[in-house]
């Protein structure tokens, strides 16, 4: 199995994937299910706090990835974006650039909890789920996942970026 080569878990190779794995024990005696859940306010680790600033830097990239794209695609149709200045304006208000925000918000999310004075482990997996839901591709799905999906495909550059993302999100 390639996941194995690569020194990853069948675990982390089904959530790659998309299909969900939680991490509990099952007592095959009685069928219960057992978990170690952490304290909601315990503060997040050094690893975790890297594993996000990882992840951010990933989602930036896929981000100026799909930007590039849908900005090239706009000038196609509506004709060349003169300046930096009116192409911020454009991602920030036109609906040609809103399907965009998800990703943007996420990585402000991210920026916050990082920023934060005690930011919690439970608050830090929290933003790694969301992120891995996110960036979910999917064909028949909608808004983000859809074009998302299709940028993979036609783009070389956010295939790079994904694939180098989701290295991260293990």
């Amino acid at each position: 199995m390639e996941a194995a080569k690569a020194g990853v878990t069948l675990a982390q190779h089904i959530t790659i994937i998309g299909a969900p794995y939680h991490s509990a024990r099952t007592n095959h005696d009685d069928n219960t299910t057992m978990t170690s859940p952490q304290p909601a306010s315990a503060p997040i680790t050094q690893e975790k706090r890297q594993q996000l600033d990882d992840v951010r830097r990933g989602l930036l990239r896929v981000h100026k990835a799909l930007l590039e794209d849908a900005r090239i695609r706009y000038e196609r149709e509506q004709g060349r974006i003169e300046g930096s200045g009116t192409l911020l304006q454009l991602v920030l208000n036109d609906p040609w650039f809103a399907w965009l925000h998800p990703l943007s918000g996420l990585v402000v999310q991210i920026d916050e909890l990082l920023a934060a004075d005690e930011p919690t482990a439970a608050d830090g997996e929290a933003l790694l789920q969301q992120a891995r839901g996110l960036v979910r591709p999917d064909e028949n799905g909608e808004g983000f996942a859809k074009r998302y999906h299709r940028a993979i495909q036609d783009v070389p550059d956010v295939l790079i970026a994904h694939v180098a993302l989701g290295k991260h999100l293990l």
